[in-house]
């Protein structure tokens, strides 16, 4: 459990760090949670990224 919370963390500092900006690969990540989206995916702040990142990892 401790190793999964190390790898989200790693992740979510990576994703979020300023300049990173993989919008095909954050787009397909959501999809294959099978998470409704729109047909665009606009910015949003990181801390609202991070929040929906973490539900998706807690709900795995």
């Amino acid at each position: 459990d401790s190793s999964a919370q190390v790898m989200s963390s790693c992740l979510l500092h990576r994703l979020l760090q300023p300049g990173v900006y993989q919008h095909a690969a954050l787009v397909a990540s959501i999809q294959n949670h099978k998470h409704r989206l729109t047909n665009s995916v606009t910015p949003v702040p990181s801390d609202a990224l991070r929040k929906e990142i973490l539900s998706l990892i807690e709900g795995e």
